[in-house]
């Protein structure tokens, strides 16, 4: 009976965090500023989610990108987003538990830029997932 309530409790979240993205960046539509939420329906290995993926960000101007964990007792370790091979372009703009926000300078050619989402969990340890941002 309890891996029935887990389940159910999983896919709502699934479903409140496809919303939300929606809201802000539907899937495939460029944004600015963007946002996107992390799901986490069953630890670490139990396929986590970031909708959108990937994140579309567009603009010639620093671009705003605040991800959401909105999965309970899940929040961003120290290092909670790393930008891989980017240099310069991102800078963490804040950080506070669950909500994690850097500002992209989105000037210069379009390109591709995968990164490491680390979070933490008191029960679970730590936990890595490696989306990936589209500058348009």
């Amino acid at each position: 009976m309890k891996l029935a309530h887990v389940a159910i409790a999983s896919t709502a979240l699934l479903g409140i965090s496809y919303a939300v993205a929606q809201t802000h960046s539907a899937f495939g539509q460029p944004c600015s500023p963007c946002q996107a939420v992390i799901v986490i329906p069953a630890g670490c290995g139990g396929g986590i989610t970031v909708a959108p993926d990937p994140i579309r960000a567009m603009g010639k101007t620093p671009v705003s990108i605040t991800w959401k964990v909105v999965s309970p007792g899940w929040e961003f370790a120290g290092e909670g987003i790393v930008v891989k091979l980017a240099g310069s372009k991102f800078k963490t703009a804040s950080a506070s538990g669950d909500t994690f926000t850097i500002q992209f300078d989105s000037s210069g050619p379009d390109a591709v830029y995968k990164y490491d989402i680390n979070l933490v969990s008191k029960t679970a340890g730590p936990c890595k997932v490696d989306p990936t941002i589209v500058n348009h």
